[in-house]
């Protein structure tokens, strides 16, 4: 049985590839990395509630209550979305890589729309990810242990998300040519 060898039908034609990940079915694949995103989401908020305990902590760290929820509810949003119209969504970031080529004419604000919950998301990573580094300069143990698992839960969070476009936009280009 070969891991690397599965057969993939995005547009109805069967293909191989090597990658597993990118060999599943895309709907799938989208929902395991949303549901990664999600736990370390819940992770991140569960950092920052043990945060919040210690007062030398609290200030910048405690960040991690709010960078979660908005991590839960950026997956949340975007499993919904994607399972009500995952082919849409796919030709709808076509126009967002490729341009719009038919005469629907996509404004700006339709494009970013559906990207706030995610811009959100990665803002907020980020912030935690620059928040949780300046903690690991400190003296207290506390802190830098905490500033150690929120980065790790914050890289999580950020790679987790680059995947989901960088996977997105591999199938939209599949299916676009």
């Amino acid at each position: 049985m070969s891991f690397c060898s599965r057969s993939t039908s995005l547009s109805g034609s069967e293909e191989t590839t090597s990658l597993p990940l990118v060999a599943s079915r895309p709907f799938a694949v989208l929902l395991r990395l949303r549901v990664t995103q999600i736990v370390a989401g819940i992770v991140t908020v569960l950092f920052g509630t043990v945060a919040c305990l210690d007062p030398t902590t609290r200030p910048t760290l405690g960040f991690g209550i709010p960078a979660g929820a908005l991590t839960v509810l950026a997956a949340a949003l975007h499993m919904q979305a994607s399972r009500r119209q995952f082919h849409a969504a796919l030709a709808g970031s076509s126009t967002l890589f490729f341009g719009s080529g038919g005469s629907r004419q996509a404004t700006l604000l339709q494009v970013i729309r559906p990207l706030l919950p995610t811009l959100a998301c990665v803002l907020a990573s980020l912030l935690l990810l620059v928040l949780a580094c300046m903690a690991l300069g400190g003296n207290d143990r506390n802190l830098v242990a905490l500033g150690v698992l929120h980065s790790i839960s914050a890289l999580v969070v950020l790679c987790t998300e680059a995947l989901v476009w960088a996977l997105r936009w591999h199938w939209t280009v599949k299916s676009h040519y």
